[in-house]
């Protein structure tokens, strides 16, 4: 009985160990996924800010065409 009890303890420390370390898995990923949501904004804004400005270029380009064919 009483190995049997030592073998339980110990299961449950296991599990317990187990779990901590799944936790810091999970904590880590976590990290690692708002790291990269932020990166992507980042990029998503620097690219948005280049569109505007190819379309602003694309505007003045397109008066500056329909001005010298009046």
């Amino acid at each position: 009985m009483k190995i049997a009890k030592s073998k339980g303890v110990e299961d449950l420390g296991h599990m317990e160990n187990k779990l901590k370390e799944m936790g810091r898995e999970l904590s880590a990923l976590r990290d690692r996924e708002e790291i990269t949501r932020s990166h992507l904004e980042t990029e998503n804004e620097l690219l948005r800010r280049q569109l505007q400005e190819k379309e602003t270029q694309l505007a003045c380009m397109a008066n500056l065409s329909m001005e010298a064919l009046q």
